[in-house]
C-alpha cells in the first residue's frame, strides 16, 4: 500500500466503521477506506503548517487534529469530504 505521506506517520485513528486516518511529519491527514479486504486511498487533509502529531476523535467522522505548529483544528464529513471547520491557535509570542 502506498502511503501518500511523504515522512513517516505518527498516528493511526478509526474515524467510523469503513474508514481511518494517518498524521504525518509531512504535516498532512490522509483519510482511507477499507473496502473489504483492501485499503483504499480517500482523501488528504492540508492544513497544518509543520507535523501532525495526535488525532483525537470525537464522535464518526469528526476529530480534532494537534500539530507542532500549536494549531489545534476540528475536522467533520461534510458531502463526502472532510473539511476543516475550526481552527484553535496557540502561539507563544
Amino acid at each position: 500500500i502506498k502511503t501518500h505521506h511523504s515522512d513517516s506517520i505518527n498516528y493511526c485513528m478509526s474515524l467510523t466503521e469503513g474508514f481511518f486516518c494517518t498524521a504525518s511529519n509531512d504535516s498532512n491527514i490522509n483519510i482511507w477506506k477499507i473496502n473489504g479486504e483492501k485499503i483504499e486511498f480517500y482523501q488528504t487533509l492540508k492544513s497544518h503548517k509543520n507535523s501532525v502529531n495526535i488525532l483525537i476523535n470525537l464522535s464518526p467522522m469528526k476529530f480534532l487534529s494537534i500539530g507542532s505548529d500549536k494549531d489545534v483544528k476540528v475536522w467533520i464529513e461534510k458531502n463526502g469530504e472532510i473539511i476543516n471547520i475550526n481552527t484553535i491557535e496557540f502561539n507563544t509570542d
